[in-house]
């Protein structure tokens, strides 16, 4: 079964939309992000939180043969 993700969307009475992923594997933000992009248009900012910071890092890490 895949893991499940979780996304928050909030919609401002201007129409603004922001959304968040809540719970999810790391790798699977890039996949909603392109998800929702292609639905909803262009993404104008995007804000990264510590989660994904610290799983591209373990990446980098692995690529460079460290443990």
């Amino acid at each position: 079964m895949a893991d499940k993700i979780e996304v928050e969307i909030f919609i401002s009475p201007s129409g603004e939309v922001k959304w968040k992923v809540v719970s999810g594997p790391p790798q699977a933000c890039a996949e909603v992000a392109k998800q929702i992009s292609d639905s909803l248009g262009p993404i104008k900012e995007a804000l990264h939180s510590h989660v994904h910071y610290q799983h591209r890092g373990s990446e980098e890490k692995r690529a460079q043969g460290h443990s």
